[in-house]
């Protein structure tokens, strides 16, 4: 059984090298900038509950001051590692795979498209965070759970989630987030789907995020993490679309500053996004269009795909999909104050 948290801010008392009381010999550390991620392997038999209480306990031995702190959790629950000599791709095995797509449909325009690229993701995927999707988008018999619309573009909408399982919409005060709980049967996740500022999208931007392009970008990573965050209640997370933004490689599009900012809320969501590498509509280049699954969650390499029909491209980005394995989750309440006071004292 594993535990994975992280804090923040980074303290000198636990930072890669230095191993507190509560961790055991084999335990693995990592950093990355502004948080610190400690996993802890757990004895099989201790209660979760009761266990989870004891290393904050013992955290906040080594630091008096962690209680001024942040302790974040990164995995929403406690997650079964595989037994000993078992594969983790036969542990995984036991869960549902599902095929997850992010693909900026270029706003359907001209409308020839559209059917081509209906065809294409009923093929593709189960699951897709779909961006610049007008009105008239379906895939199948799925009707999508769309954002916002566009400013003077009633038909026109920022974001879409379309699913082969069963879907709820999430309500959004953002409108470039769309959201909706998917019924997969694993069990329940929330699937999110964004699109985040470019340089030139000041006429089109909500006013109330800024003047400046750096603020404009700030303010919608933070309304858009707010909302993932109080949208989930402790589920799983799926978190897509076109932010605007390479992860990897020369910076051409966003900044370094929300590159760092936008992996750091992916961490901050128990998430790992499996397209930093992918290359965009020029090979040449990174994606800036991403997929963030649970990092207790296995996937493969991502398909990335340039759709054509005759010699004419379906959109000016290509389409992302990644197949992914749902690891098994024990969810757990929250860890009652008055227990960590009982262990405390």
């Amino acid at each position: 059984m594993t535990l994975s948290l992280a804090i923040s801010p980074m303290e000198p008392w636990l930072r890669p090298g230095v191993i507190p009381r509560a961790a055991k010999p084999g335990n693995r550390f990592s950093a990355c900038p502004g948080v610190t991620f400690v996993t802890l392997a757990l004895p099989q038999n201790l209660e979760a509950l009761a266990l989870s209480s004891l290393l904050l306990w013992n955290l906040g031995g080594l630091c008096p001051t962690i209680r001024d702190h942040r302790i974040e959790f990164i995995m929403a629950s406690l997650s079964n590692s595989p037994p000993a000599g078992t594969a983790a791709s036969d542990h995984l095995s036991r869960g549902m795979r599902l095929r997850v797509g992010t693909w900026n449909l270029d706003r359907g325009e001209p409308r020839w498209q559209r059917a081509h690229q209906a065809a294409h993701m009923s093929r593709e995927a189960d699951l897709w965070l779909l961006t610049a999707a007008c009105s008239q988008l379906q895939i199948g018999n799925h009707k999508p759970a769309f954002s916002g619309s566009r400013p003077g573009e009633n038909d026109q909408h920022w974001a879409a989630i379309s699913s082969t399982w069963p879907m709820k919409p999430a309500p959004t005060a953002h409108p470039s987030l769309a959201m909706a709980r998917i019924s997969h049967p694993e069990g329940t996740f929330l699937a999110a789907c964004s699109v985040f500022p470019w340089r030139t999208a000041a006429e089109l931007w909500p006013s109330g995020d800024g003047d400046s392009f750096a603020e404009r970008c700030a303010q919608t990573l933070a309304k858009h993490t707010r909302e993932i965050m109080r949208a989930s209640i402790g589920l799983p997370v799926v978190w897509g679309g076109d932010f605007n933004q390479a992860l990897s490689g020369p910076e051409l599009v966003g900044s370094d500053v929300g590159r760092g900012a936008l992996l750091e809320a992916f961490v901050r969501l128990g998430l790992r996004v499996v397209t930093v590498e992918a290359n965009g509509q020029d090979p040449h280049q990174r994606s800036i269009d991403h997929i963030a699954i649970p990092s207790a969650w296995s996937s493969r390499v991502v398909t990335v795909q340039r759709p054509r029909s005759d010699t004419r491209f379906l959109s000016d980005h290509p389409s992302y999909v990644v197949s992914v394995d749902r690891a098994s989750e024990i969810r757990r309440p929250p860890i009652p104050l008055g227990l960590v006071a009982s262990l405390k004292s």
